[in-house]
């Protein structure tokens, strides 16, 4: 930052190694008027703790005319806006405001009931050497004065020759182990009454005697991370409630596509696929779109409507009310908060685990009802090499053609009479565990994948990126299985016209319970 000067605070405790920087920033373009005190554990997230410092200053207005004229004081209300439309989006945004007094007593009096307020709204553990530098900043908002009287963060406002008014402004960002993947930053502002001359004033110690009037306004916010090291959650998962850790949420069990919003409903947990949800991260939001599996463009959403408190499994508006942050706990479990009001939560209604409880958000009051546990979908069928029989006769496999799909150069997959020395029948299944799902290469060229690209699937080099070559493999009972693609997950693998005969081709289709799309898995190696 241009014109900047940074005063590192070298003082380190052995058991911290936490590093302490006070950005004094003189250059009046950047209309600075706060002291910026950051606790950051790994360093390349300082500058978002001096951006978050940046985007408060706004929340610095003139105060009362009978504090002082030209006086800047700390505004929660135009705090409270500026946490709620930042990006990413912060979470956990609430506001604390205290007024705190005392008569003739020493100055380190004061400085204490301070300290231990601000110790309280920062609600997490300080490192000794940031605690070290919070009571000297503190020690330094009541004493010495003298130096700091034309600091951009110290305002004078009214004065008599028996009360001295002036405004004090500090914002704290830290990010450590107990913030995990948020940056935690508490903009606060001091409108402090001395009753004594400004003269006395500047230059008080902390054995000195005074009279306070001391209010403090303040706001806490949690900030996802946004360094590009972040590695966000990837997969398929099942949602499961803290209230009896079993119950997992879903969307209604009949599913029609005409339909373009479901109720979201807590049920006991039955690996059906419309308890399953595909975790998307978007790099611009920070925050997660969660797909429904049995249709990709369903998504978890709180209903646009004014006063609504219900969830649904809507078509993908890519809206504020359809992502969700997600913040880890100390007991493993999360909690889901709405992008569109970060005050708001997913919770159980009424903390009920019977079948068919509504699924709504709540602000937050971290009760058991708020809190989820992402249960991933793991690995079915070991890694390995199989042939996959379709269920019209349980006998027919899948065979890679020798003949390629029109002008490509990628392969038709047809069905044909089982050969076990045919190795254009044999499969690799490799499962990829970021994705929760399987890539099925072929044995014959295990360089080309089973994909849907075309209109039909065919076997192919895979594309980076691409969900096209992955599968998930949904029981449909009796031992058959599904092969929903994951690039529309209402799409699985088909049979075309339920034929038998050899050289049929095999398609894409949606999934409509039909035996043509139930194949079975034998394994050979």
């Amino acid at each position: 930052m241009a014109q900047s000067e940074f005063n590192q605070n070298l003082r380190e405790q052995g058991q911290s190694r936490a590093r302490v920087i006070i950005l004094r920033v003189n250059n009046p373009g950047y209309n600075t008027n706060t002291l910026d005190i950051a606790d950051i554990e790994d360093i390349i997230h300082l500058p978002q703790a001096i951006e978050l410092a940046n985007a408060f200053q706004s929340a610095l207005v003139p105060t009362t005319s009978n504090f002082g004229e030209d006086t800047l004081r700390f505004d929660v209300e135009r705090g409270l806006g500026i946490a709620t439309h930042v990006y990413p989006r912060a979470i956990n945004v609430n506001y604390v405001t205290r007024t705190l007094s005392q008569t003739n007593n020493q100055v380190q009096s004061m400085i204490n009931k301070v300290i231990e307020e601000l110790k309280s709204l920062l609600g997490i553990n300080l490192a000794n050497s940031v605690l070290q530098q919070l009571t000297t900043v503190i020690t330094e908002t009541f004493t010495n004065l003298y130096v700091q009287q034309q600091s951009a963060w110290l305002f004078w406002g009214r004065q008599t020759s028996s009360q001295t008014n002036y405004t004090y402004n500090i914002v704290f960002a830290i990010q450590n182990a107990q913030t995990g993947s948020f940056m935690k930053a508490i903009p606060i502002g001091f409108e402090i009454s001395a009753y004594i001359a400004r003269e006395r004033l500047l230059f008080f110690n902390i054995q000195d005697y005074a009279s306070y009037s001391v209010k403090i306004h303040a706001i806490q916010v949690m900030q996802p991370l946004i360094h590009e090291s972040f590695q966000p959650l990837r997969g398929i998962f099942n949602i499961i409630t803290s209230v009896n850790n079993r119950s997992a949420i879903q969307i209604t069990e009949y599913y029609d596509e005409n339909t373009h919003d479901y109720p979201v409903k807590l049920w006991d947990y039955n690996n059906i696929i419309n308890q399953k949800w595909i975790l998307v991260f978007n790099q611009t939001t920070r925050a997660y779109s969660i797909q429904n599996l049995i249709a990709r463009y369903l998504v978890l959403t709180w209903d646009s409507t004014p006063g609504s408190n219900k969830v649904f499994a809507s078509t993908n508006r890519w809206n504020d009310s359809q992502f969700w942050i997600l913040e880890s706990t100390a007991d493993g479990s999360i909690f889901l908060t709405n992008m569109k009001d970060t005050q708001f939560v997913l919770e159980i209604e009424n903390s009920s685990t019977t079948n068919g409880t509504n699924v709504i958000v709540n602000r937050k009051n971290n009760n058991a009802q708020q809190k989820f546990y992402l249960n991933k979908v793991n690995q079915e069928f070991q890694d390995g090499v199989y042939k996959i029989k379709t269920a019209l006769n349980n006998s027919s496999v899948l065979q890679m053609s020798e003949d390629y799909f029109g002008y490509t150069s990628d392969y038709f997959v047809k069905l044909w009479t089982n050969n076990n020395n045919d190795i254009n029948q044999k499969w690799i299944f490799e499962f990829d565990s970021t994705k929760s799902a399987y890539q099925i290469k072929s044995q014959r060229d295990p360089s080309l994948v089973l994909a849907w690209t075309w209109s039909v699937p065919t076997v192919k080099l895979p594309i980076p990126n691409n969900d096209d070559h992955l599968w998930f493999l949904q029981n449909a009972g009796s031992g058959t299985y599904y092969f929903v693609n994951m690039t529309d997950t209402r799409y699985v693998l088909e049979v075309a016209s339920s034929s038998t005969t050899n050289g049929t081709i095999l398609t894409i289709n949606k999934r409509n319970g039909n035996l043509n799309q139930k194949f079975l898995l034998d394994m050979i190696n």
